[in-house]
């Protein structure tokens, strides 16, 4: 709230990745670890102006995953990725579920 009133705003914040990571995989669990750019773009709309920023940051990813065969060529995986972004200390942690295919070998 400012003297004049309540001030609406937008905002948003996003981040390109390029990392160079390893995986390991022992029978159904998958390791996966790397560092690399990030670019992060964010912006904010407020008092009628607009003030937009980037930068690029060092950062980190580590995820967990697991891999449940329904059948030999199709299954369930879940995964739990971290993003770590060093500089501006941010980090997201997020999950995934889903159905995976292999197609046959010709």
């Amino acid at each position: 709230m400012t003297k004049s009133g309540i001030t609406d705003y937008d905002m948003y914040m996003y981040s390109i990745p390029l990392i160079l990571f390893f995986s390991l995989e022992h029978k159904y669990i998958q390791f996966n670890a790397g560092t690399g750019i990030y670019k992060v773009y964010s912006e904010i709309d407020a008092l009628e102006e607009t003030s937009s920023s980037s930068l690029s940051d060092m950062g980190y990813m580590v995820s967990l995953g697991y891999n449940y065969p329904l059948h030999p060529d199709y299954g369930i995986n879940t995964h739990f990725k971290w993003n770590y972004i060093s500089d501006i200390e941010t980090s997201v942690l997020s999950g995934m579920i889903f159905f995976y295919y292999r197609f046959p070998e010709m």
